[in-house]
C-alpha cells in the first residue's frame, strides 16, 4: 500500500471516529453540524417505533439488581398521591376467593409483552393465575404478537390499526381490527409455553366484537373435536363457556352482515389474577383518545387496576408540556368515568436516545451518517406525567428514576438491557423492568 492511501486511509478512519465518539452512546455531528442543510437531516426513529424488530427470547430470563448498580432501587416504590388502595389490597388479599383484573395500557414496549409477560408471571404465581386474559389478532393484522399466545385463520379479513388512520372499518379498544371478507370465517386460538411457566388452558372464552353479531356455528378442540359448550351474548360480546379446559380451540362462525372482531379474553374460572395488556406500536395518549369509547369498552374487562405506560412516542415529536397534560387528562378522565371502581397507575418512560442521519460530502463522496443523543423530551413529559398524579391524586410509578435517571440509557446499552435501536429494550431488559414493576406492586399492596 503506497503512502498516498494510507493518508487517506488515516483520514477517513479519524473522521469517522470524531462523528461517532468512542462508545457511539451519546454522539454527535460535530461543530460543524449547524452548518448542515435541514433537508439533509432524516429522521430514522418514526419506523422503529412503529415497526419493532422483536426478538424471541431462547430461554426464561434471570434478574440480578445487584447486577446493574445505575438502577435507582430506593425509587422503586408506587406514589399514591392520595389516592386509596385499601380496596384494590383488600382484594389482593383475597385472591383465593375472588378474581382480580388487572389491565396494562400502553405502546410498543407493551404490544410485544416483554416486561409484562415477566410482570404477569409474577403476580400469577403470588396470586393464582386466572387465566390468560386478553389476546389481540396482531399477526393476522400485519403486525408483530406476543409469543405466549397464537391467533390464526385460514380466513381473510380487512384489517386495522389504531396508528393507520383513516380506519377502513371500526376501531375497537384494543386498538386492532378485524372484518371478515366472507360469510363463514373461523379463528384458531391457544396458549403457547413460552417459558414463564404461567401458561393454563382455558374454559371460558369472551369474542369482542362490533357490528352485526355473528352466529358461532362449532367449536372445535385438537384433532377436529366437536366442544360441548354453552354461550351468552351481550352488547359486543359473545361469551363461551366450554365444558372441559382446552389448551387451543377453533371457533367457527357465520356472519350475518358485517361485523367487526377486535380480540378474545382467555380464563379459566379460577380465582387469583388475570392480567391483560392493550399495546400498540408507535401509541400515545391521543391514541387511545381517538379510539371511539375506549374507556366504556375497557370497562368489559372489570379492571381494578389500569396502568398506563405512554410518553415516549410523544417524546418523539414536538408537543409542549400543556398539550401534554392535556392528552394525559382526556385519558384518565374517561376512563374514571367508565371504571369508577379501578384505581388507575401513571408510570414514565425510561431514557432513550434518538437517531439522526445526515448526508454529508458532495458527489461521489456523499454518504450518510448517522448520530445518536439522548432525547431530552422524555425526562420532560416524565415530570409532566408526575406534575399531573400529584395535582388530580392520580398514583404514578417513575419508572424513569428507578431505571437509572438522567443518563441511564447509556448503562442499559452497555449492559446489553437496550435495543441497538436505543428506545426498546432487549428481553432481558423487559425481564428486569417487569420484575421492578412487581416488586413495587406488591410493596403497595402490603402498605396500609
Amino acid at each position: 500500500m503506497n503512502k498516498i492511501k494510507l493518508i487517506i486511509l488515516l483520514i477517513i478512519f479519524c473522521g469517522l471516529h470524531r462523528t461517532y465518539g468512542t462508545n457511539g452512546t451519546n454522539s454527535t455531528l460535530g461543530s460543524h453540524e449547524s452548518q448542515i442543510a435541514q433537508e439533509d437531516i432524516i429522521d430514522d426513529d418514526a419506523d422503529i417505533r412503529e415497526n419493532p424488530e422483536i426478538e424471541a427470547p431462547s430461554t426464561l430470563v434471570t434478574t440480578n439488581y445487584q447486577s446493574y448498580p445505575f438502577l435507582k432501587l430506593s425509587s422503586n416504590h408506587i406514589s399514591l398521591n392520595g389516592a386509596d388502595w385499601s380496596a384494590l389490597r383488600q382484594r389482593f388479599s383475597a385472591s383465593d376467593d375472588t378474581v382480580i383484573s388487572v389491565l396494562h395500557i400502553g405502546d410498543s414496549h407493551i404490544q410485544a409483552e416483554g416486561s409484562t409477560s415477566r410482570t404477569r408471571a409474577l403476580l400469577q404465581h403470588k396470586y393464582g393465575n386466572a387465566g390468560r386474559g386478553l389476546i389481540t389478532p396482531f399477526k393476522l393484522a400485519g403486525t408483530n404478537q406476543p409469543l405466549d399466545y397464537s391467533i390464526v385463520s385460514t380466513s381473510s379479513f380487512t384489517s386495522a390499526k389504531a396508528l393507520k388512520q383513516p380506519w377502513p372499518i371500526e376501531m375497537g379498544f384494543t386498538g386492532i381490527s378485524l372484518q371478515p371478507k366472507s360469510k363463514f370465517f373461523e379463528f384458531t386460538i391457544g396458549v403457547e409455553d413460552r417459558g414463564e411457566g404461567n401458561a393454563v388452558d382455558f374454559d371460558f372464552v369472551r369474542v369482542f366484537t362490533h357490528g352485526n353479531a355473528p352466529t358461532l356455528k362449532s367449536v372445535l378442540v385438537p384433532r377436529g373435536k366437536q366442544s360441548a359448550y354453552t354461550q351468552t351474548n351481550q352488547a359486543d360480546t359473545i361469551t363461551i363457556f366450554l365444558l372441559e379446559p382446552q389448551e387451543r380451540v377453533t371457533l367457527n362462525f357465520e356472519a350475518n352482515g358485517a361485523c367487526q372482531i377486535f380480540g378474545f379474553e382467555l380464563q379459566n374460572q379460577m380465582t387469583g389474577l388475570v392480567y391483560h395488556a392493550i399495546g400498540n406500536n408507535g401509541a400515545t395518549y391521543n391514541t387511545y383518545n381517538s379510539i371511539p369509547n375506549f374507556g366504556q369498552d375497557i370497562a368489559s374487562l372489570s379492571p381494578h387496576l389500569i396502568i398506563v405506560s405512554l410518553g415516549t412516542n410523544e417524546a418523539f415529536g414536538k408537543i409542549s408540556d400543556e398539550t401534554f397534560y392535556a392528552n394525559v387528562d382526556r385519558l384518565v378522565t374517561t376512563i374514571k368515568a367508565n371504571n369508577p371502581e379501578a384505581q388507575i397507575l401513571l408510570t414514565t418512560p425510561a431514557e432513550c436516545q434518538r437517531s439522526t442521519t445526515v448526508r454529508t460530502g458532495k458527489g461521489k463522496k456523499r454518504r450518510r451518517v448517522k448520530s445518536y443523543s439522548v432525547n431530552t423530551n422524555v425526562a420532560r413529559l416524565r415530570n409532566v406525567i408526575l406534575r399531573y398524579g400529584t395535582d388530580n391524586q392520580v398514583s404514578t410509578y417513575d419508572w424513569y428514576a428507578v431505571a437509572g435517571g438522567a443518563g441511564s440509557s447509556a448503562h442499559w446499552l452497555k449492559k446489553d438491557l437496550m435495543k441497538s435501536d436505543r428506545i426498546h429494550n432487549t428481553w432481558a431488559g423487559y425481564a428486569l423492568q417487569g420484575s421492578l414493576l412487581y416488586d413495587a406492586l406488591v410493596e403497595a399492596m402490603n402498605n396500609d
